[in-house]
């Protein structure tokens, strides 16, 4: 069944609470734009400028495996939640759906590019790296949208806090941090590109502990 955490804490520990969680929302986008700025000082502008248009284009191509998903996953468990225990099956049923969805659009997403998909791209990117990084960053898609989907199941739970701590100040914290940390090892575009894909490797384990706190993986199998 859907975990319901009783929460024992008094109105003064949830406000403060809160108030620290927002903090590190706040902090986190902070950490984004200056990430870019850094990075743009160590590694150069001319690595910098490659490095956000891979950027851009792979969080582009991650939210068509998720987004509209993660909304109606909230949208649709938020209904239900205040009979959990009868609509059991209908949430993880939901669940289950976005889950599979999103694993069948990245599928799809990775086949075309490793099949001839990305050579398009040549034609308006001519820089060899681009498209090779591509090809190498379309792995980290199944770790992009995991955090995502977890994040909205437990929303769903109006529980807010894992939004502002794993996207709004981890995940560019993660950057920032591998980013200065493999500057010193090789400061080249494949140490930015394992920078990303190890902080999403790192999110998504975080979000399948959270996720367990909060529902059942064996009931989640079932569906």
């Amino acid at each position: 069944m859907v975990k319901n955490n009783i929460n024992k804490r008094t109105h003064e520990e949830n406000i403060a609470r809160g108030a620290a969680v927002n903090m590190l929302g706040t902090v986190g986008k902070a950490l984004h734009p200056l990430f870019f700025v850094l990075v743009t000082r160590l590694y150069g502008p001319e690595l910098m400028g490659i490095y956000f248009m891979i950027y851009k284009i792979l969080d582009i191509t991650a939210s068509l495996t998720v987004s509209g998903i993660n909304d109606g996953m909230m949208m649709f468990m938020s209904r239900d939640m205040e009979k959990a225990a009868e609509k059991e099956d209908r949430l993880y049923m939901i669940i289950a759906n976005g889950l599979m969805m999103s694993v069948v659009v990245t599928a799809l997403i990775i086949a075309a590019g490793s099949f001839g998909g990305l050579e398009f791209l040549k034609n308006k990117y001519p820089q060899a790296e681009v498209v090779d990084s591509l090809r190498y960053m379309m792995w980290s898609l199944p770790f992009i949208f995991i955090p995502v989907l977890v994040i909205s199941a437990t929303k769903a739970l109006l529980i807010m806090k894992y939004d502002a701590f794993l996207i709004g100040f981890l995940k560019p914290f993660l950057m920032t941090v591998f980013a200065l940390a493999f500057y010193f090892i090789s400061p080249t575009l494949d140490s930015l590109l394992n920078g990303f894909f190890i902080s999403s490797v790192i999110l998504s384990l975080l979000s399948l502990i959270i996720f367990h706190r909060h529902f059942s993986y064996r009931k989640l199998w079932g569906h």
